[in-house]
This record gives C-alpha cells, structure tokens and sequence, in this order.
C-alpha cells in the first residue's frame, strides 16, 4: 500500500473495504463498477466471501502506468457511484 487516508466521521470498515476495491481492481485489471455488472451477483458473494480482498462494489479503479496496469485506488465510505467519482477525481488530480 502506498496511502491511505480516512476521514474521521467514516465507518470502521470503510478503509477494508476501499482497500479491497483497489486490489481487486488491480488483480481483475478492470474498474470494480465494471467488473460488478459482469459477474453475477451470486457468483460475486460467493468470491468476496472466500477471499476477503475482493470487492466487487463500484470505487476500485486499476491504474495504467504507461498501459501497463501497476495498481488499483480504492474509495469507501459513501453511495457506490459517489466512490467511484471521488477515485475517478483523485486519478485526474494527479494526471492519471
């Protein structure tokens, strides 16, 4: 992990949850929103329940390093698609 910040107010899981947001976009090579619209609902219980670092919930994003994905950024804490914009931002405020 490179950084993490949590905001005081969040939940006590939020930051488990965007870490496994960020890895199982960086294993899948695809954003979690994407991936969660793939794979059954069911299928996807199933995977999270085995493997504690999967997350197929939208806010996970894979991040290219010259098209080479090198990592994945994770945001919790709020709606779906509200985490998915705050990563989506964080990615363009640093030029990715």
């Amino acid at each position: 992990m490179l950084a993490m910040q949590v905001m005081p107010a969040a939940f006590l899981t939020s930051d488990s949850v965007a870490v496994a947001k960020a890895f199982t976009a960086w294993n899948f090579r695809e954003d979690t929103k994407t991936l969660a619209g793939k794979i059954p609902e069911s299928t996807a219980h199933d995977l999270m329940s085995k493997e504690d670092r999967l997350c197929f919930i939208a806010g996970g994003i894979p991040i290219q390093d010259d098209g080479v994905i090198v990592a994945g950024i994770g945001v919790s804490g709020a709606a779906a698609a509200v985490d998915e914009e705050i990563a989506s931002a964080a990615l363009r405020e640093v030029g990715m």
